[in-house]
């Protein structure tokens, strides 16, 4: 049996013009059937939103890590990286603070106030389990983030050529592969003190067994 489910409101006009549409019986078989074209177009609409929404976050943390590092130095330690997610994290510390103490007793808080701590709240849970950064204890990934903030103005199409790690809050001696990046001679750092771990998606289809390089 042929598909003929309508899904757009422009088929809709295609099969009845805009007048014969405005005159349906509200309870009628093609009434429901646009009810149903515009709850799916509003599904695809908030999708679509959510979608860029991650995408500008994703850039914006990407582009801060990118100057959070002295220019004049080509990688940092895992020690070093660590102080920087929490410099990330606390990044609106003293406007949360100017908030608070403009907010008079009894009063609810601002929207500003509310944002800042949500976001605060939402990264430390990430760094938990996990903080997604750049890796920068990589000179390959330093240098290649560097040409994408400032030679390829932070194109999203670039991203998926960027080196991704997971650091831990309460392991901050592993490091575990999130995207492997452009260039597959980029290694993790080779310090004996530090785990490495390869948990990448990609990865995972492979037979290759996960990588722990420790003591």
């Amino acid at each position: 049996m042929p598909n003929n489910r309508v899904k757009t409101t422009k088929a809709l006009q295609s099969k009845k013009g805009k007048a014969a549409l405005a005159q349906l019986h509200p309870h009628s078989r093609r009434a429901k059937q646009i009810c149903r074209v515009a709850l799916r177009t509003d599904k695809l609409s908030v999708a679509k939103r959510e979608r860029k929404k991650h995408e500008v976050s994703r850039i914006n943390r990407l582009v801060w890590f990118c100057y959070a590092l002295d220019p004049s130095i080509g990688s940092c330690t895992l020690p070093e990286l660590h102080q920087i997610v929490q410099d990330f994290i606390h990044r609106h510390s003293a406007e949360l603070e100017s908030e608070r103490k403009q907010r008079r007793v009894g009063r609810t808080k601002s929207v500003a106030q509310e944002r800042i701590e949500i976001d605060q709240e939402t990264e430390e849970a990430e760094y938990t389990t996990g903080f997604v950064v750049p890796d920068l204890t990589c000179p390959k990934s330093v240098k290649l983030l560097r040409q994408w903030c400032e030679e390829v103005s932070s194109d999203p199409s670039f991203l998926p050529r960027l080196r991704l790690i997971r650091i831990f809050k309460n392991d901050t001696t592993t490091i575990v592969e999130e995207q492997k990046g452009a260039t597959e001679s980029m290694l993790m750092s080779s310090n004996s003190d530090i785990h490495h771990t390869t948990t990448n998606q990609e990865n995972q289809d492979d037979d290759t067994p996960e990588l722990v390089m420790g003591d």
